[in-house]
């Protein structure tokens, strides 16, 4: 099952139509950012969890007009354990400029874990807003449009989510749908017509243990509109359960290099990052993206302070003594 996987996304990986109209932002180290795909996995981990990223896509494009075309997105989350009731909650607040263009978008997640023979299966659910904007820079056909408001636009709408995964030793796989009820925005014009369309995404991995140092992660994401699809996977290597390096690519886009390490004696801190480097159409995009991450573990023991394990008592007895 595996293997017929794994050709069919490489084949899919091949295909010259697989395209896909960027609505929501994309990250490099989804492998790390899992919750921000999917509300299912804010039960995986054992403690809680906040997570910052930062990416700047297409750094130093620069246009005939207006201010360039980088787009810079800054994502914030945090997921914390229920262990009483096998469950977990999350939140996840992003902060995404295109242009003239900005949305931003808060969730709120919940996950149960259900009982299964082997590894960990969960589903969950998420709701929040979703806020899409405009600043007055718009450069009009017509001077007195009046569908374009001369200071700009801000509309909110609610925003829907639902997702499962399963966790096992050496493999994991989770599904989502985001924007379930496709929020609708018109800024206030009688033909307006902005949908955020509904999308469903997987994320897929295998981890193999090469030896006790070394573990290598085979890991696909795929994202489809049910119109286009895209598709981006590749390898991690982590060392010594410290440092990880890897590359992916992304469909029609880029070459990926990852690269991070968990810090502080306990491990609690990972920081990452990854640099694009465009490989497709160079001639319409700049030739990098980057971006950076750091997360922390709340509550994390120090390795050092761990509890001693109990020592055998001594047991003295007239015939033996030890």
């Amino acid at each position: 099952m595996l293997k017929r996987f794994l050709i069919i996304a490489f084949l899919l990986t091949l295909n010259p139509k697989a395209i896909f109209g960027q609505q929501d932002p994309q990250f490099s180290q989804y492998y790390f950012n899992q919750q921000y795909y999917n509300p299912s996995v804010v039960s995986a981990e054992s403690l809680p969890q906040i997570q910052v990223l930062h990416r700047s896509q297409y750094l130093g494009y620069v246009s005939n007009f207006d201010k360039g075309g980088t787009l810079n997105t800054q994502l914030l989350s945090f997921q914390m354990p229920l262990s009483k009731s096998k469950a977990g909650i999350g939140l996840v607040i992003i902060n995404d400029q295109v242009g003239l263009e900005k949305n931003q978008q808060m969730r709120f997640s919940y996950a149960k874990n259900l009982k299964v023979s082997r590894g960990a299966l969960s589903v969950g659910v998420s709701a929040g807003f979703y806020n899409k904007s405009y600043n007055s820079n718009f450069r009009p056909r017509e001077n007195n449009d009046p569908n374009i408001p001369a200071d700009g636009y801000s509309q909110i709408k609610p925003d829907f989510g639902l997702g499962v995964s399963y966790h096992a030793k050496y493999y994991f796989g989770a599904i989502s749908i985001n924007h379930i009820n496709s929020p609708k925005f018109d800024f206030g014009a009688d033909n307006g017509n902005n949908i955020i369309n509904r999308n469903v995404t997987g994320i897929f991995g295998v981890n193999i243990n090469v030896n006790q140092k070394l573990e290598i992660k085979p890991n696909v994401l795929l994202r489809s509109d049910l119109q286009t699809y895209t598709i981006e996977g590749g390898l991690l290597a982590e060392i010594g359960k410290k440092y990880w390096f890897g590359t992916n690519y992304r469909s029609q886009d880029a070459v990926i290099l990852l690269a991070g390490a968990s810090l502080m004696s306990n491990k609690a801190l990972k920081l990452g990052v990854a640099y694009d480097l465009v490989a497709v159409q160079q001639n319409i995009k700049s030739a990098s993206s980057f971006e950076i991450m750091a997360s922390y573990l709340i509550g994390s023991k120090n390795v050092r302070a761990a509890k001693a394990p109990a020592k055998i008592p001594i047991i003295r007895t007239p015939r033996y003594r030890h």
